[in-house]
């Protein structure tokens, strides 16, 4: 496979997409535990990015890459297609210090950028550092919108894999924008060619390669893309090959996560990942005080859940059969609670009882 079919030049529609998604204004809330009198405030991915290069190099961590990841990228290119966040990848070195040692001080800046930017340090929605393994250590640095617009900020030691299906494999760099310099810019994907990765999003094609190799084997990602009616492309072995792994991995990550809640009744524990991904991608359950929005929350919860476990019974993971079976009823267990709640709630409504323009 040539590496010219890998890295595509923007269009100038493209570009103007990607010049107003980084120059367009982004607010940035407090988090729900801030003090009320914590204000949100307006900013740019693009005066984020600045910001950042500029603090990081007074402390002598150098930016070899800024990369656009995730559906944003992918909205860049086929504007058809939504996206919840704006995921930033930023590849970071500091030469003659340990990576923690560089993670601390990335993580400091990003502090200190924050402050100067609101007066406040309440506006970080997720903050990590992930030391795997020596070629995979990151740090991510979440900033809150209620909106669901979050802007993600992933510091990367090392390259790693990025995407988890072929669909959300597009990389677009912004090193030149950031800085100001004149030139084309490429967009690439770690998957396969661009070309293929464009018919897979047109086409509504679900495809990845080593599911097993991804954090909880990409299956949450996979339940939404079915929602909105992707399908795998594959002969039935094949197919059923994937969700296997995928599966597998998802169970395998899931039990390690919880392994640590003493609490029998761990579905809404906030350590739970799948508790965490429907209030991260379907709307915070807790936090909605009006009944109607509360209600379609709980509705696309409960449709997701179904979903979920009909791809997991279709899996037949038979390598983790009672962990399998296990799972699947604390999903049906999950969805009739969220049925329950819904019904509960006085003259609630269905998503499908609102108007559709």
């Amino acid at each position: 496979m040539s590496a010219a079919n890998r890295n595509v030049v923007l269009s100038s529609t493209q570009r103007t997409r990607l010049e107003a998604m980084v120059r367009g204004p982004i607010e940035v809330d407090p988090v729900v535990e801030a003090p009320l009198t914590v204000p949100s405030f307006t900013t740019s991915i693009l005066v984020v990015l600045q910001m950042l290069i500029a603090m990081l190099r007074e402390v002598a961590v150098d930016v070899s890459a800024i990369h656009l990841i995730g559906g944003a990228a992918t909205h860049v290119v086929c504007p058809k297609i939504n996206h919840a966040d704006y995921d930033i990848e930023v590849s970071v070195q500091m030469q003659g210090n340990e990576d923690q040692e560089m993670f601390a001080a990335i993580l400091n800046v990003c502090f200190k950028m924050i402050r100067e930017l609101s007066g406040s340090d309440c506006h970080f929605n997720y903050v990590a550092n992930k030391f795997v393994h020596p070629e995979r250590l990151w740090s991510l640095i979440s900033l809150n919108n209620k909106s669901g617009k979050t802007l993600d900020l992933k510091f990367v030691a090392h390259p790693s894999r990025s995407y988890q299906f072929s669909i959300d494999s597009l990389v677009i760099g912004l090193l030149p924008i950031v800085e100001g310099i004149d030139g084309e810019i490429d967009i690439s994907s770690k998957f396969s060619d661009v070309e293929i990765v464009i018919s897979h999003i047109q086409q509504k094609i679900i495809d990845t390669r080593d599911p097993q190799t991804i954090y909880l084997g990409g299956l949450m990602k996979l339940v939404v893309l079915q929602q909105r009616g992707f399908i795998i492309q594959k002969p039935k072995n094949e197919k059923k090959n994937m969700l296997n792994k995928i599966t597998t991995r998802f169970l395998i990550d899931y039990e390690n996560a919880m392994e640590d809640v003493i609490e029998m009744d761990d579905t809404f524990d906030q350590t739970n990942p799948l508790w965490k991904f429907l209030k991260n991608h379907l709307g915070d359950v807790e936090t909605t005080t009006d009944n109607s929005k509360k209600a379609v929350i709980l509705q696309k919860y409960e449709e997701y859940l179904r979903t979920m476990k009909r791809t997991i019974t279709e899996s037949r993971a038979n390598e983790r059969q009672i962990s399998r079976k296990m799972f699947v009823l604390k999903l049906e267990m999950m969805a009739e609670v969220f049925r329950r709640e819904r019904e509960a709630i006085p003259f609630a409504v269905s998503e499908d009882d609102f108007p559709r323009l």
